[in-house]
């Protein structure tokens, strides 16, 4: 059953009570059964306005990718085989941290050679 089928379903239950029994629990399965459809509604056109936002969201991205295609021309092909698991391109590796320092890497190396590890303070 979807979501409008059992509003319909519930607000036909509650049209088949007696209008004179205005008791509270009356009052209040009607507030929700009005509450209900509204709810209902209103996703429905969120489902609507997502559909439409997929579609436009699709088609930007192939306007998009047609447009890096004509942009970048083949700079990407060069890196169509290349092992990202002995980093990435540029040299840094993936799974390691990236440190920004301004010392050279050699140096690096050898302050964490030099040093124990212990904290000395």
């Amino acid at each position: 059953m979807t979501p409008a089928e059992l509003s319909a379903y519930i607000n036909r239950i509650i049209k088949g009570l007696p209008d004179e029994d205005n008791t509270p629990e009356t009052k209040a399965l009607r507030a929700i059964a009005a509450a209900i459809t509204k709810l209902v509604d209103e996703v429905a056109a969120l489902a609507e306005q997502s559909e439409r936002m997929e579609q436009y969201l699709d088609e930007l991205d192939s306007d998009l990718g047609e447009l890096e295609a004509d942009y970048y021309g083949d700079y990407y092909d060069d890196f169509s085989n290349y092992d990202y698991d002995d980093g990435w391109p540029s040299g840094v590796s993936q799974y390691g941290p990236i440190i920004f320092s301004d010392q050279e890497p050699d140096e690096i190396e050898q302050n964490k050679d030099e040093g124990d590890g212990k904290d000395k303070g």
